[in-house]
């Protein structure tokens, strides 16, 4: 949870940077999209190791992965859209 409110305040700071024009800005939130991404896949690899023990009979593997990917769709894909969108941007300062 801290390293999310960590990666949503550089978010914010990057708004923040690129509404003044700073070229820093787009860096600071490709590097921000970059880490969400890096870290969803850590916790869907946390979350699947820890419960699987719990329950190992109560879900099926492959209906587990599927909520993964779902959430994982969900919570990537506006650091995807960022960083696919701010490729194609030129700020001149």
């Amino acid at each position: 949870m801290p390293v999310m409110i960590i990666i949503g305040l550089l978010y914010i700071l990057s708004g923040f940077l690129i509404k003044k024009g700073s070229k820093a800005g787009i860096s600071i939130g490709v590097v921000s999209a970059i880490v969400n991404v890096i870290w969803f896949a850590g916790y869907a690899n946390s979350v699947y190791t820890a419960v699987q023990p719990v329950f190992p009979h109560k879900f099926h593997p492959s209906l587990f992965l599927g909520a993964l990917l779902m959430s994982g769709i969900i919570i990537c894909l506006y650091p995807i859209y960022y960083l696919i969108s701010f490729r194609k941007i030129d700020i001149s300062a």
